[in-house]
């Protein structure tokens, strides 16, 4: 799937390449090329899809009590950490890895932890989820009772822990990521048939004061948290119109888009609400 900021970037690129022929859509596609990067960039349009992302509160302990376990989704990898020898938990995995440790001694429940090496990464690598367990042992001093490592991307989580978690009979989980990908997270995982407990972590929406000269400064942070939401909304999209059997999107069939385009945009809008 195409995210920003390839698709900011290829705006530009596609208007850059047809200027010459036709100007008018050459210069619009530059324009909004610019724009969107300019605007993903302010602390005004972060801050609103910040909040987005954060749909849902932090855990609760006590609606944890009937988990079996804490299922821990991947975020990436660190390729270049020669202090570790190699590779490392990547940012994102380290959030949700800590945060899943100390759940894990609180609520005296085992830890699965999914990621595999990706799409783009060399088969030979080590697995995110690999690379999490290491992390969990060796500086939370809790190991995780099953690594998942083939998995690349949230719907594959989902499938690939509910085969390992059925065979222990385990349907009730606590499911641990960061607060924009939670909602995806968990339409996956409950239309796998698990019951899911949301445990979000790294809040973004408090970072972003009420309105003044520099919600209108560009800043790279910005940029990083405009694109993880977009990207999700878009995610959720893209499995809805792949599979026909995520959340609020099972209804969705390639008839749809065939026979009934407002039924869709509807649905789209409901999305980003």
């Amino acid at each position: 799937m195409v995210l920003p900021p390839f698709l900011n970037l290829f705006l530009g690129l596609a208007g850059l390449l047809i200027l010459a022929r036709y100007p008018r859509t050459g210069r619009s596609l530059i324009a909004i090329s610019l724009l969107s990067i300019y605007v993903m960039s302010t602390g005004l349009f972060a801050g609103g899809v910040s909040y987005l992302g954060d749909q849902y509160d932090p855990l609760v302990r006590s609606d944890a009590a009937r988990c079996e376990a804490i299922v821990v989704l991947g975020g990436g990898v660190k390729e270049y950490a020669p202090e570790y020898g190699g590779q490392t938990s990547g940012v994102s995995s380290l959030i949700r890895v800590r945060y899943g440790a100390r759940l894990a001694k609180e609520l005296d429940l085992p830890i699965l932890v999914t990621g595999g090496v990706g799409y783009s990464s060399d088969e030979a690598s080590p697995s995110i989820g690999d690379l999490m367990a290491v992390s969990l042992r060796d500086e939370f001093q809790m190991p995780p009772k099953w690594v998942e490592s083939k998995s690349r991307n949230t719907y594959e989580n989902g499938t690939l822990s509910k085969q390992i978690l059925a065979a222990e009979g385990i349907n009730n989980i606590v499911l641990v990521t960061q607060s924009f990908h939670m909602r995806r997270s968990v339409e996956v995982f409950s239309s796998l048939g698990f019951n899911v407990v949301p445990a979000p972590t790294d809040f973004r929406g408090y970072l972003y004061s009420p309105l003044s000269i520099r919600s209108y400064i560009p800043k790279i942070d910005n940029f990083q948290m405009s694109a993880s939401v977009i990207s999700e909304v878009l995610g959720r999209i893209w499995y809805g119109f792949q599979r026909g059997e995520i959340g609020q999107w099972g209804e969705i069939g390639r008839c749809h888009l065939q026979y009934d385009p407002q039924w869709v945009a509807k649905n789209v809008c409901q999305s980003l609400a």
